[in-house]
């Protein structure tokens, strides 16, 4: 809690195991007594001096990172937007205070930067119409509904006319390298940091850029960073782990009771909340980052955006190198999509649906999975062709002597019709004739019974007549046998 960058090691187990028991019977309650406990611990352990409760001293530059500017205005979500608006009423209530200090909200230009970068993105993706990363809420609040990248521009435009309406401005240009001794930024800080963060796998621009915006706040503060929260002049608001580690690493942080240079909107709302002397008896509404709950469920979002990213980039990256192919990248952007990357959608089924994502390798699971599949399906499709193929050759041979019958019956009813009925016939004849018929009698005898026997007897016909005959002789002794076999 009061170390932001120490969370991290136990905290997902922790979430889970709030969300999953969040309705059970007094549970909540019993949760929110020891959040106001370590809340009134790190206020009176960041505020030396307790006689200055209700009030705010100094004069406090909050320099927002970008995903707290998408907060703002709503881009991240109903969740994000709701402890944004808690900590913005704890500011505007300070500033309300005319014998009180001030606290103004601006961004430095390295954000702005960002911000270019972040809608230029977003008109690539609307021109392409390409896929977006899932854990990227406000990209996806950015692209939804834009057929053009002028609908992008017009957003992005809108976008900043909110922030101006929330008072909040890029910073103003200044040399803060002209006092070197405030500058934080050195080799052997950048080595000490690469050395810490090694199993990171951190690049060190990344570090190098970090650096360079604490030097910036320890310029506003003068280097005073032992003086009580109301009392320093600047801080880096961000939820990102990276700053929060480094803001409190040996090379940099000054040690307990010192204000780090960056640290989360939990912890400036909590210290807001205790120096204005809010309490927990009263009637004042309780900021959402107060509840154990919702910071659950912020830390198990934040975990599973940063695993789909991180599956999403890889994904990207291994389809253009042809690592993997269209179907295993639908199957897996099918899964990603409706993974709870938002706080607003965790839940005890979610995280569980959620947890194949947090798997260094599920990549390589789905492609695997993918391979089994098909080469099982391979299988199948062998074995029953080959099943087909040993059914087939068993009904052929069930079958081959009955056709062979068949055809013996077919050509004997046609060698009967054809040879041996006009042998027969000629023999009648022969015998019908007397030793007082003349020749040009048998002849034309013959011929008349020659005659009747093509008027009479239609080769074709009788062909046909017959093949009929075998066929339905054929099919009555196949099923014959088919039942004796069952």
């Amino acid at each position: 809690m009061t170390r932001p960058d120490k969370n991290n090691k136990h905290a997902n187990d922790i979430a889970r195991f709030i969300v999953t028991y969040e309705h059970e019977a007094g549970f909540k309650e019993k949760l929110n007594k020891i959040e106001e406990g370590l809340i009134l611990y790190a206020g009176i352990r960041y505020s030396p001096d307790l006689s200055t409760l209700g009030s705010w001293r100094g004069e406090l530059i909050i320099f927002l990172d970008l995903e707290h500017l998408f907060n703002a205005v709503g881009l991240n979500g109903v969740l994000y937007k709701l402890l944004f608006d808690d900590f913005y009423e704890l500011i505007n209530e300070v500033n309300r205070n005319k014998k009180g200090g001030k606290i103004t909200l601006k961004y430095f230009e390295e954000t702005g930067s960002d911000i270019e970068a972040y809608f230029f993105a977003a008109q690539k993706i609307v021109e392409r119409n390409g896929s977006i990363d899932p854990s990227k809420t406000a990209m996806m609040e950015i692209c939804n509904g834009c057929k053009y990248q002028s609908d992008v521009v017009t957003k992005k435009a809108v976008f900043l006319t909110k922030l101006s309406t929330l008072k909040i401005s890029k910073e103003t240009p200044t040399d803060y390298y002209s006092k070197p001794e405030f500058n934080v930024e050195s080799v052997s800080v950048l080595e000490k940091l690469l050395v810490g963060l090694k199993e990171s796998n951190i690049e060190s621009s990344v570090i190098a850029s970090i650096l360079k915006l604490f030097t910036k706040i320890n310029y506003l503060r003068k280097g005073e960073n032992c003086i009580g929260i109301d009392r320093v002049a600047a801080i880096f608001l961000t939820e990102s782990w990276l700053p929060q580690r480094i803001a409190f690493s040996d090379p940099v942080f000054e040690g307990n009771g010192a204000i780090p240079f960056a640290t989360n909107i939990e912890f400036i709302t909590e210290k807001l909340w205790f120096k204005l002397n809010k309490g927990f008896g009263g009637k004042s509404k309780k900021p959402a980052s107060f509840d154990p709950i919702i910071r659950a469920k912020l830390t198990i979002s934040s975990q599973i955006s940063r695993s789909v990213s991180s599956i999403f980039r890889s994904l990207s990256e291994q389809y253009d190198k042809g690592l993997i192919d269209k179907d295993v990248v639908a199957r897996i952007h099918h899964e990603i999509y409706r993974a709870p990357s938002r706080p607003d959608d965790v839940s005890v089924e979610a995280i569980s649906m959620a947890q194949e994502f947090l798997n260094e390798n599920y990549i390589e699971k789905v492609v695997k999975e993918k391979s089994l599949l098909e080469r099982e399906a391979s299988e199948g499709r062998q074995a029953i062709d080959k099943l087909k193929e040993i059914k087939y050759e068993q009904k052929q041979n069930k079958i081959l002597p009955l056709k062979k019958i068949a055809r013996r019956q077919y050509c004997a009813l046609r060698f009967l019709t054809y040879i041996t009925l006009p042998i027969l016939a000629l023999v009648l004849l022969i015998d019908a004739y007397t030793k007082s018929d003349t020749i040009l009698s048998i002849v034309f005898g013959v011929i008349g019974l020659t005659s009747l026997i093509f008027v009479i007897f239609r080769p074709k016909k009788i062909d046909a007549f017959y093949w009929s005959l075998s066929k339905k002789w054929f099919r009555r002794s196949i099923n014959k046998a088919l039942l004796r076999t069952k």
